[in-house]
């Protein structure tokens, strides 16, 4: 019943990044707090308030996503050329790696990742004349079409949020 604001920094912005039913007593959210031009991830303590710098944003990620554990494994960067592109690691420590790249014309648009934290879900046009509903594994190969439409790109795609599946995706062609 007690109210407390957990962001009180003036000039902050803050994003919502994850939460989870298995770490109950924490979230992770983005705020630009070293750097107003940056959104790093914090992790917030409801308990003691507390908060700590999670994740560095290693350049320009405008979009984060978490495993139920609160690690953060992906991320999705605009680049100079107007395109975007998915960054993942291995791990809370590991090293940042493109996965994917979209050009300026294209979609890179990440949903989730997988209940096991090991491949990640997102649309993407990259290659394609409309944008797909896709699965990819953390450590590369194929990806894995999980919905798509000739004519147009999804409007919506709903993700289960415990079991991170793909339920349905939205077509909306004419």
């Amino acid at each position: 019943r007690q109210v407390r604001d957990l962001t009180p920094f003036d000039g902050v912005h803050a994003e919502l990044v994850a939460d989870s039913p298995r770490r109950p007593s924490e979230i992770l959210v983005a705020l630009n707090l070293q750097d107003r031009g940056r959104m790093d991830v914090h992790r917030i303590d409801f308990r003691s308030g507390a908060v700590t710098l999670d994740t560095k944003n290693p350049g320009t990620v405008t979009t984060w996503a978490a495993t139920d554990d609160l690690v953060v494994k992906a991320g999705v960067a605009s680049r100079a050329d107007g395109g975007q592109e998915l960054l993942v690691r291995d791990s809370a420590k590991g090293a940042w790696r493109t996965l994917t790249r979209g050009g300026p014309d294209d979609t890179v648009d990440l949903l989730d990742l997988t209940a096991d934290g090991k491949s990640v879900l997102y649309i993407s046009s990259a290659g394609a004349p409309t944008a797909r509903v896709v699965q990819r594994a953390l450590s590369g190969g194929p990806e894995k079409v999980l919905a798509s439409n000739p004519e147009v790109d999804p409007s919506d795609v709903s993700v289960h949020p415990t079991r991170h599946i793909v339920e349905g995706v939205v077509f909306e062609p004419g």
